[in-house]
């Protein structure tokens, strides 16, 4: 650490927005930085006061200080001074005791770090009170200092406070940064409040947070929800669970859409059915029990209270003549839905606050068939039937036709920010489910969203947005092509939507690859390059069509044949580190990033490989094997397509 003195006044509520930057060491001079567009946020909550004094938590390598723990701790405060405690031993060698605050009497110059409810935090009447599971303080008194959060937040503040002790940054799986053989750390006056600008960031980020064995990197990188909703039967899709028409099928026909499949024989619907939702708005008993079966996801779920009630996964919708009077009258199909659930929320809602005192919402998905808002021209609602209820939230999910190269602002995506803007203004909380982190018809091209990440999240923070499960290669077991890059940031950006987008990619370079991170760096500046012009030409579209971009077409021959020859490079630079425990993990980085160039290479240039073509295969398969690749293409279930044995047979691989 650094024995210079600093104070770091980061301004409670911050009202600056830093511009988007694609990452590259000198913003400006390699033609990767995109343009200085900025959104301003006003009330986000991130930071607070950092003064270094002159008092020491670590002098000549040696502490005074212990970790105050609760004497009846939760698993959160074990875990928070768990992290600390290691972190300081791993960095300076020293030792920092975990204590119990039984019989303990705090005053001005108690040297303790306390984590959680002590006795010594509610002596002193520090209290972390805002509502968010994420958010935390980390605050001093005399020589003390007192972290305390939500359930995540807590954790968080073991991070944060490390952060500033020993440089410390979590990459991803079993990569984090800190200051070794530390001697210092001074004492630092805080005064700092975080709450995160999306309160649930979901794990389907990335593959690696379902798959990883790194029991810190969820916390590290502040992922904090599997799922934030939850539904009968299922999470999505699930309208059919409420109302099955196998039981309510003949008895009442109304209540299901006119295109519907429903087999009497069978008793059996099918997988695009919908319920005419005009006709269910008539009928209090269709409430009544879906309002019944709500009751049960509530008490089956004891710690998420958003449930979901979704229509069908088609684009399909009721025929009838009142649900086509509806469409016409509101000028989308999305208005009937809406209408029908502002019945059920408000009675879920009284039920539980009465008898369980939990405020329950429910949330409806705005996908596909329901993507277009009940509004005119101007955005105002078509009239108050369509104005979500308070206990009414809403999870829009445009579906495949954004252009990620370019924010949701961008002309190109008029249609879906216009829509966006539509449903925040009819509901007082957003969720949303983007489609923003892969090419989902190929896993292994390159994918540029670089350019959108941190202003669609500043626009998503902007509209209220309380969830968000932006969808990356969820199947793949592991992902190539600078996607863990991809997933740092987005985390990073997640939890707080202004950091400096550019040194967050400049340091994950130096840090996670290494001895390595020239030529990773150029590797990745080349592909960025290269669909900067693409983009030009008018090439790049969705995410859906990514498919084509593994042609020649995209990367030619000779580029494959340079980004290669610099894969080559790092690996003979990652060959030099001295630490064998480092250096293989640095090797087995690289080797992730280069499948995707080894895939452009085997299915357009395999010919120039001449007799090494055999071993070329070979290699590229049991490295995808060792890697934990289990899809090349969303849904490896399906027959004929994503699994790896497929593209293995059309590559020629045995």
């Amino acid at each position: 650490m650094s024995k210079k003195s600093r104070l770091i006044l980061i301004a409670l509520v911050v009202s600056l927005a830093f511009s988007v930057a694609a990452g590259c060491k000198n913003k400006g001079d390699d033609g990767l930085t995109v343009a200085d567009d900025t959104i301003v946020l006003t009330d986000t909550v991130h930071g607070g006061k950092v003064e270094e004094t002159a008092d020491k938590v670590l002098k000549n390598g040696a502490t005074e200080y212990k970790i105050l723990v609760p004497a009846e701790s939760t698993a959160t405060e074990l875990k928070a001074s768990g992290i600390i405690a290691r972190y300081f031993t791993l960095a300076s060698g020293a030792d920092l005791p975990i204590v119990t605050d039984e019989g303990y009497s705090w005053d001005e110059n108690s040297k303790i770090i306390s984590v959680g409810e002590t006795s010594a935090k509610k002596t002193v009447g520090i209290a972390y009170t805002d509502s968010s599971r994420g958010g935390f303080i980390i605050k001093t008194r005399g020589k003390a200092i007192f972290l305390d959060g939500g359930a995540d937040g807590l954790i968080y503040s073991a991070y944060e406070l490390l952060k500033y002790w020993f440089n410390f940054e979590y990459y991803y799986e079993n990569c984090r940064y800190y200051d070794t053989n530390v001697k210092t750390v001074p004492f630092y006056e805080f005064d700092i409040r975080e709450l995160p600008d999306i309160d649930s960031r979901h794990k389907y980020l990335s593959p690696v947070f379902t798959n990883t064995s790194d029991g810190e990197l969820v916390d590290g990188l502040r992922i904090n929800m599997t799922k934030s909703y939850t539904g009968l039967g299922s999470d999505e899709h699930n309208a059919l669970n409420y109302l099955p028409q196998a039981i309510y099928g003949k008895s009442h026909p109304e209540w299901y859409a006119t295109i519907n499949k429903f087999s009497a024989e069978t008793g059996e619907a099918g997988p695009n059915d919908q319920l005419c939702y005009t006709a269910l708005q008539k009928s209090r008993e269709a409430v009544d029990i879906i309002v019944e079966g709500m009751k049960k996801v509530v008490d089956a779920q004891s710690d998420i209270d958003i449930i979901s009630f979704i229509c069908a996964d088609t684009r399909q919708w009721c025929a009838c003549d009142e649900c086509k009077e509806s469409i016409e009258f509101y000028g989308c199909e999305s208005a009937s839905y809406i209408q029908f659930l502002n019945l059920v929320a408000p009675k879920i809602n009284e039920w539980a606050k009465k008898e369980r005192n939990r405020d329950v919402k429910v949330m409806a998905m705005m996908y596909l068939a329901t993507e277009k808002a009940p509004v005119y021209d101007d955005g105002t609602p078509i009239d108050d039937t369509v104005i979500c209820n308070k206990n009414l939230y809403v999870c829009y999910a445009p579906h495949a036709k954004q252009n990620y190269y370019v924010p949701f602002d961008d002309v190109e995506n008029d249609d879906d920010y216009n829509r966006l803007n539509a449903w925040s203004s009819l509901t007082e909380h957003m969720l949303f489910w983007t489609y923003n982190q892969a090419s989902y018809r190929n896993y292994l091209v390159f994918y540029d969203n670089y350019n959108s990440i941190q202003r669609n999240l500043q626009i998503l923070v902007k509209n209220n947005t309380v969830f968000l499960m932006d969808l990356g290669a969820w199947d793949s077991g592991v992902a190539t092509g600078f996607n863990v890059l991809r997933t740092y940031l987005t985390s990073k950006l997640m939890y707080n939507c202004q950091l400096d987008a550019a040194t967050l990619i400049n340091n994950f370079f130096d840090n996670y690859f290494g001895a390595a991170s020239e030529p990773m760096r150029e590797i990745f500046q080349l592909l960025r390059t290269r669909y900067a012009e693409l983009y030009a030409e008018g090439v790049l579209t969705s995410a859906y069509g990514a498919d084509k971009y593994a042609s020649t077409d995209t990367l030619s021959k000779a580029m494959i044949n340079k980004i290669l020859a610099l894969y080559d490079e790092a690996f003979a630079k990652a060959d030099t580190i001295a630490d064998k425990t480092q250096r293989a993990a640095v090797i087995n980085r690289i080797k992730l990033e280069s499948i995707s160039a080894r895939y452009y290479k085997l299915k357009n240039d395999s010919a120039s490989l001449g007799d090494g073509i055999s071993k070329f295969k070979r290699d590229f398969k049991e490295d995808c094997t060792s890697l934990g690749f289990i899809t090349y293409r969303e849904h490896a279930e399906a027959p004929g397509y994503g699994a790896m044995k497929y593209l293995y047979s059309a590559l020629g691989i045995d």
